[in-house]
């Protein structure tokens, strides 16, 4: 998953800083082979929608979503 599409659903911002924090949490998100965009594997989808539901009702909503 395209992580810009993932991020604007939880209502959260894409900037360097929150990517730089991504690629240090999550081993599933890096750059998407033959392209410019970065991204989630599915199983880090999951464990970011999980250690963010608690703080965020836009990511509840999504976490129910899949």
């Amino acid at each position: 998953m395209v992580d810009a599409d993932l991020l604007n659903a939880a209502g959260l911002k894409l900037d360097k800083n929150l990517r730089r924090k991504l690629q240090i949490s999550y081993g599933g998100y890096a750059r998407i082979p033959g392209t410019q965009q970065h991204g989630f594997t599915e199983k880090s989808v999951l464990e970011f929608l999980s250690s963010k539901q608690e703080r965020n009702p836009e990511i509840i909503k999504l976490k129910a979503m899949v």
